[in-house]
This record gives structure tokens, C-alpha cells and sequence, in this order.
């Protein structure tokens, strides 16, 4: 049998060795068995707290890459241009044939011709009556009977200044002007800046108010620019018509000069240069321009024909960009639809 000592110190209802009765609780014990819980919740809530933060946290804009930019682009072509010169000026007779009295005195008896008729060399055109004989003076040689005005060359009379029972004196001024052989030609004024343009023989559209377009040529350069209005003259002959009448307004373009190449639209041009666009890949290029018209330009030098470029010169696009690309009657079609 064992001994009382011996079965009291190995009893679990006997005092601790530390004092403290059997079944009283370690307050080290109790408050980490309390805090691990408290502490597994308090980690979990501040992943919970961290991963909202971050699902939620505010973002850049994301930015459009070249790679992603679309860009409107169209192909070179050929195509001609004209150097057009515009000019205005009034339609006169190529040359003038003017009829004046010889004598003073005399009266008009009879007129035989109006504005607008075509006479032939030689026609009468008025008489008159005989001049009177100035006392003191010998007589005229000749038959003293009516004058007869005739015409000095064949043509169209244009002017008619006087009437029947009117006086004819040479101090009068001519009483007859013809346009030589009807030919009527525009005199137009000319910008001093572009005469060095003009060549006889260039081809001119004229035009009109309320009448059909003409087509007539440049006949002649004048050698001289006024010095106060700074304007050159051409003499522009058109074909006859008779439409035309002398001292009419009228507006002219002179296709001063000519060319066929290379055309791209003005917007597709930068400072003289362009964007090509080979494999969607832009390329920047220097060209050398020639005329333009309205809406297009000539590429002389640095571009051929169905290259593509990019239509809008203006875009910040560099050499190596990577792009889409569209062309501008695609676009056009889209928008239709």
C-alpha cells in the first residue's frame, strides 16, 4: 500500500506547488487564449479592409497608344494643275479705223449708217453739204458739190457721233469709228507681280455676266507696267461673235502656266513635308511642291504616284509610329450610311 504522503502529492484535488488551488486558471493563459481569436479577426478584417482599398483605388486614365490611334489617310495620284492668272478689262476693237470732216462749215445731210454696221472699204457712210467758200480765198480744186464720208477699211462701226443737219468740223473729233475687220479683242489689267508669267499664245477663259464663257488667247504682252497703278496690260483675242460688244466688263483667267504630276490634298502637306504610311508604319518625308489648286498640290520631288500619306498633316505622329489606318472615301462612305 502506498503511504498518505505519497498519494496526497499526487493528488489532483491537493494544493499546487505554486499556492493556488487545483483548478484555478493561469491569468497568462486565459488572456492569450483570449487574444488569439480576437486577433484572427482583426487580421482578416484588415485583408478585407486592404483588399477593398485596393480593388477601389483610383486608376489612370488609360491612354491610347499609337498602336491604337485610327488615322485617316489617302493615296497620292496624278493629276494636272494650272497657274491661273485672273484678270478683268473691257472688250475694244483689235484695231480702230476713225472717220473725221476735212473742212469746216459743212453740215450733215445724210447719214447712211447706224451702230452695228458692217460696211466694206470704201462704203459711204454720211453726206454732207459742200463747205462755203471763204471770201477772199481761191476756189477749192475739184467739184464743188455734197461731201461723202466713206469708210477707210472694212469692219464694224462701233461709234456713230452725229446726226443729220449736225455741223462737221475736224475739231469735232472722228464722227465715225469702225473695228477693222469686226475683230474685238479683251484689254484687260494685269497685277505687275504675275506679267513675268504671261506668254502670248496662252490659252484664256473669259467670262461674262449673263452670256457664255469665251476661250481666247493671250495676243500680246505690253512691254510696259504703269508705274503708279503698278499694272501690265495683254490684249486677249477671242473669236468673233456677235454677242460681243465693244466696251463690255468681263473677267479673265490666263492659264499662265501648265503641269501634270504627282497630287496630294493641301492638308496632307506640313512645312514640306509629308507622312507616308508603308505597312501602317508613318514615315515623315521632305518634299518639293509645284502648283496647287484649290484643294490639292504637286509634288515634284519625294513622292510617287498611289503612295499612301496621311490625309491630316496636322496629327502628332512620328516616324516609327505604328497606326490604323482609314482611308478618307471610306470615311466618307461611313458617314453616308
Amino acid at each position: 500500500m502506498r503511504d498518505a504522503a505519497s498519494f496526497q502529492g499526487n493528488a489532483p484535488f491537493g494544493p499546487r506547488a505554486d499556492g493556488r488551488e487545483p483548478g484555478q486558471d493561469d491569468p497568462a493563459m486565459n488572456l492569450t487564449e483570449y487574444l488569439k481569436p480576437a486577433g484572427t479577426v482583426l487580421f482578416i478584417a484588415a485583408l478585407g479592409v486592404g483588399y477593398y482599398l485596393f480593388e477601389h483605388r483610383k486608376r489612370p486614365e488609360p491612354k491610347e497608344t499609337q498602336s491604337e490611334a485610327l488615322v485617316i489617310v489617302t493615296k497620292s495620284t496624278n493629276a494636272c494643275f494650272s497657274d491661273l492668272v485672273r484678270v478683268t478689262g473691257f472688250f475694244v476693237p483689235r484695231r480702230e479705223a476713225v472717220v473725221v470732216a476735212d473742212q469746216e462749215g459743212s453740215r450733215v445731210t445724210d447719214l447712211l449708217v447706224t451702230e452695228g454696221t458692217v460696211v466694206t472699204d470704201n462704203q459711204e457712210l454720211a453726206r454732207l453739204t459742200a463747205p462755203p467758200q471763204i471770201p477772199g480765198q481761191p476756189q477749192r480744186p475739184g467739184p464743188q458739190g455734197p461731201v461723202s464720208l466713206k469708210a477707210p477699211a472694212p469692219g464694224l462701226v462701233t461709234e456713230v457721233r452725229t446726226i443729220v443737219g449736225a455741223p462737221a468740223s475736224p475739231q469735232a473729233g472722228p464722227m465715225f469709228r469702225i473695228a477693222v475687220n469686226n475683230e474685238i479683242e479683251l484689254d484687260a489689267q494685269v497685277p505687275a507681280v504675275h506679267m513675268s508669267k504671261l506668254t502670248s499664245g496662252a490659252t484664256v477663259r473669259i467670262s461674262r455676266d449673263d452670256a457664255p464663257d469665251l476661250i481666247g488667247r493671250v495676243r500680246l504682252v505690253a512691254p510696259e507696267i504703269d508705274r503708279t497703278t503698278q499694272l501690265g496690260r495683254v490684249r486677249i483675242s477671242v473669236t468673233n461673235n456677235p454677242s460681243l460688244k465693244v466696251g463690255v466688263f468681263a473677267r479673265a483667267s490666263i492659264d499662265a502656266k501648265r503641269s501634270c504630276g504627282v497630287s496630294i490634298p493641301k492638308t496632307a502637306i506640313d512645312h514640306l513635308t509629308v507622312q507616308v504610311v508603308k505597312g501602317n508604319i508613318v514615315e515623315t518625308r521632305k518634299v518639293r511642291v509645284g502648283l496647287s489648286s484649290d484643294s490639292a498640290t504637286e509634288i515634284l520631288e519625294g513622292l510617287e504616284v498611289g503612295e499612301i500619306v496621311v490625309a491630316d498633316a496636322g496629327s502628332s505622329l512620328h516616324d516609327g509610329d505604328q497606326i490604323k489606318t482609314m482611308f478618307a472615301d471610306e470615311l466618307d462612305r461611313t458617314r453616308v450610311r
